[in-house]
């Protein structure tokens, strides 16, 4: 399978919930809105984002995450006018923070000593933060809480279609602990990755994930599963849309670098990209690669015909697309069941915790 053909069989789009939104109570009257957006699609420099209703156009700012600069950004009707630093190319997804102050009582309704905030949201991960010394009393959808800077934050992850309404109510309470939660924060968690499930036959598994570069970092590194003997990396520069010299080394060879956020055992499989540049100060690199895993013992045939996956979930946002043709029969984990435009089934996972769980999947050939 050469690198072209790789990057076609695999979708090129983010899962629909990689983007985030915050919904912060300042002391002002007005609710500061943040969303992490991703600009795609679009030609020249110019990329339009659309207006928040009541949103204060005087108060609008806008970052590039990969260098964490400002952009010139200018509300003209229902839209905010946003200059690149670059032309735009056909694969870049350059990602930016939109922040605007918008109307209060659009979102949160007062009455005595408590407030409730409301909205309908899109699919993505969102996150509502408390006034200091608030606490939640009452949160209509599964959500985690986590103490950020002396206040409540309150994160979930929509992984449906069309909207969700949420609601949740807020009043005065002790004092909030310091201590983060056990686990991970899954609505502020950037890490994402995509299976999808070829011939069971042929034990194949076409993948890619996401993964981010701190600053001072020259290199992106993924240490490799030795079960899953990956062929045919390709690594994609999603601020420029651009491939990056890719190979598969040691974990001794990595570690020569000097530019890993730990080490690696000696012995480990690690998958090397050049970015070509060095991450600035304040800024954020960000790659997605693309992998073809051959696992033998874990994705295989059974005697009846059904096909069995026994992998794991590790990441917050996980999704497995099954093979053309092949219906769902079991899993264990608590799963949002969807199909595609090809009419593939698609799994989508949250996994909340440190570490990695265990999943099994099992599916049945459809009959033609």
């Amino acid at each position: 399978m050469n690198r072209i053909f790789l990057l076609a069989s695999i979708s090129l789009v983010c899962i629909a919930q990689d983007a985030r939104t915050h919904y912060e109570f300042s002391d002002r009257p007005g609710l500061r809105l943040v969303e992490n957006i991703v600009a795609k699609g679009a030609s020249g420099r110019l990329f339009r984002d659309p207006l928040a209703d009541g949103s204060e156009a005087a108060q609008i700012r806008v970052t590039d995450i990969a260098t964490g600069k400002n952009l010139a950004a200018t509300a003209k009707g229902k839209s905010i006018e946003i200059t690149m630093p670059l032309d735009f190319v056909p694969r870049m997804e350059r990602r930016l923070v939109v922040e605007q102050i918008v109307d209060r009582s659009k979102f949160v309704t007062p009455k005595g000593g408590t407030l409730t905030f409301r909205a309908n949201v899109a699919p993505g991960r969102h996150v509502v933060v408390l006034p200091a010394g608030w606490i939640a009393s009452g949160v209509s959808v599964p959500s985690q809480i986590e103490v950020l800077s002396g206040r409540v934050h309150v994160g979930l992850v929509h992984m449906g279609s069309g909207t969700l309404p949420v609601e949740i109510n807020t009043e005065l309470g002790a004092s909030v602990p310091k201590a983060p939660v056990a686990g991970v924060f899954r609505a502020m968690d950037e890490r994402v990755i995509e299976y999808q499930m070829g011939d069971p036959a042929q034990h194949r598994i076409e993948l890619w994930l996401e993964m981010e570069m701190t600053p001072g970092q020259k290199h992106f590194y993924s240490q490799l599963r030795k079960e899953d003997a990956i062929r045919n990396p390709v690594t994609l520069d999603l601020d420029r849309g651009i491939e990056l010299p890719t190979r598969i080394m040691t974990g001794k060879q990595a570690n020569a670098y000097g530019d890993t956020v730990k080490p690696f055992d000696d012995d480990a499989s690690i998958l090397v990209a050049d970015l070509g540049y060095t991450v600035p100060a304040g800024g954020m690199g960000r790659v997605r690669s693309f992998q073809t895993a051959t696992d033998e013992k874990n994705y295989r045939l059974m005697p009846d015909g059904t096909f069995l996956l026994d992998r794991f979930l590790a990441r917050p946002r996980n999704r497995y697309i099954l093979p053309s043709g092949w219906d769902l029969t079991s899993v264990d984990q608590p799963v949002t069941i969807s199909r595609d435009k090809q009419g593939r089934t698609v799994l989508d996972f949250t996994w909340t915790s440190a570490g990695a769980t265990p999943l099994v999947v099992t599916a049945k050939k459809r009959k033609s």
